[in-house]
């Protein structure tokens, strides 16, 4: 059989949830026996610049490097580091989507399969993706067959430690931009819960210096914190916080909510209720969702917020789909089974 290649933006060292499960299926196939190649961009996402010395990148063309990752050899396409202004992000999309067209035509020969888990164009060549967006496809662009849905999963170990069931206390980790809405939950928050509630906010993004001005009492904002560092600061906290603009919706599914979950937290999504990670928190019963668009259950989510029996049953389901959904052997064997 020819090699598998694996497509994606990012690829770790860069701290980005999807290229971190990239790598991590990827290596899972090489521990399986499956010749496999990575195709990324170089590092741009690194908020630590001591990581780069621990990735030896090989210069072996004008605009290609190469590097390993797990024995997985991994071809990285020069790319700058991430802006956070739009025309420049533009650009850098653009021409990581350019050279990576001239390597799949170039290489189009040497492999069997491709495996694109990488923004539009190169995106829309297949589609692997949640179960609301198989039914999106099916309906709205007419493709029937040749669907399979695959959850995500978290690139780290997942916690046996359990969180304080009595603490009254909300975290959100990870990129602070637009489509993530932070401002406006955090409005929702000031204005709905009491004050023995906390929010603890830890990222970085385009919308930090606007995040951090509506610090007070209740709310703290923290720069990007490292997960180990993470781990141990809200280790105690039930609740971890996955937010999204209203009008984001089958496209809403962020990585970070399979790691709150490998933390063994409950999630409180303040989402489109017609968003994906929405219903998928709801089908299997491990946290709560508010609708931004239509908050009219605020009774019911400060009461289920403050009872311990419902907040136990909860992380049962956590632990129930740990084990059994988004187990990342499980996980693997199911992408192995695509070719």
């Amino acid at each position: 059989m020819k090699k598998i290649l694996f497509h994606s933006l990012t690829i770790p060292p860069d701290k980005v949830s999807t290229g971190m499960l990239v790598a991590e299926i990827a290596s899972g196939f090489k521990d399986r026996g499956v010749d496999v190649e990575i195709l990324a961009s170089t590092p741009q996402y690194n908020f630590d610049s001591n990581l780069d010395s621990k990735v030896e990148l090989k210069k072996i063309s004008k605009n290609l490097y190469e590097s390993t990752y797990k024995n997985v050899k991994v071809f990285h396409i020069s790319s700058k580091k991430r802006s956070y202004t739009d025309s420049k992000r533009i650009f850098q999309w653009l021409k990581f989507h350019y050279h990576s067209k001239k390597y799949l035509f170039k290489h189009r020969n040497e492999y069997s399969h491709i495996f694109l888990f990488s923004y539009p164009p190169t995106m829309n060549i297949v589609g692997i993706n949640s179960e609301e967006l198989e039914e999106y496809i099916k309906n709205e662009r007419l493709v029937k067959n040749n669907l399979l849905t695959i959850n995500h999963f978290s690139p780290f170990l997942e916690l046996e430690e359990r969180p304080n069931i009595n603490k009254k206390s909300i975290f959100y980790a990870g990129n602070i931009g637009k489509p993530q809405n932070i401002p406006l939950f955090v409005n929702y928050f000031n204005e709905s819960l009491s004050n023995e509630w906390t929010l603890n906010i830890y990222g970085s993004g385009e919308e930090y210096k606007h995040v951090k001005s509506l610090e007070n009492e209740k709310v703290v904002v923290n720069e990007y914190t490292e997960r180990d560092k993470l781990i141990e600061l809200t280790s105690d906290i039930p609740f971890a916080l996955v937010s999204l603009d209203p009008n984001l919706t089958i496209e809403g599914f962020p990585g970070k909510t399979f790691d709150y979950l490998s933390m063994n937290k409950i999630i409180l999504c303040f989402a489109n209720e017609n968003s994906a990670v929405a219903r998928f928190i709801e089908k299997y019963k491990v946290g709560i969702n508010i609708d931004p668009k239509n908050i009219n259950n605020l009774g019911d989510v400060i009461e289920k917020l403050n009872s311990a029996h419902f907040i136990e049953e909860l992380l049962n389901n956590v632990a129930i789909l740990n084990k059994n959904e988004i187990n990342k052997e499980k996980v693997i064997d199911k992408y192995l089974s695509l070719i």
